[in-house]
């Protein structure tokens, strides 16, 4: 499995402290969109740059988690990697939906709460 991730060459230390500033920008990244969603009469224009910062701090933090996995010998450890990334992403696509039905229906019954949950 070692030969599926790539290595940028450095240390095991480096990839883990650039991992976890990159899962700080991600949970930043999210509470800029659930913020955006609740500014009144304005949320549509807010939440499209604040949901692009997400999709860019998802995308960094998923290339670190595979950058983690190549750093690591051990085939069990990549594979906790794998199956947490894979987890950050059914997360962040629940996410991502519960903002889009926020923002069609703001009325909808729990909308925000769902949000809220999904945002966790």
């Amino acid at each position: 499995m070692v030969g599926q991730f790539l290595h940028g060459g450095r240390s095991f230390q480096e990839v883990q402290q650039n991992l976890n500033a990159r899962a700080a920008e991600l949970n930043q990244a999210t509470t800029d969109v659930v913020t955006a969603t609740a500014a009144p009469g304005d949320a549509h224009r807010r939440v499209a740059p604040a949901s692009s910062r997400f999709s860019g701090a998802y995308e960094e933090f998923i290339d670190g988690g595979l950058e983690m996995a190549g750093v690591t010998q051990d085939t069990s450890t990549q594979s906790q990697i794998v199956t947490g990334l894979r987890s950050v992403s059914m997360v962040s696509s629940r996410f991502l939906m519960a903002t889009k039905s926020l923002l069609v229906d703001p009325a909808a019954p729990n909308a925000k709460n769902q949000l809220t949950q999904a945002a966790r």
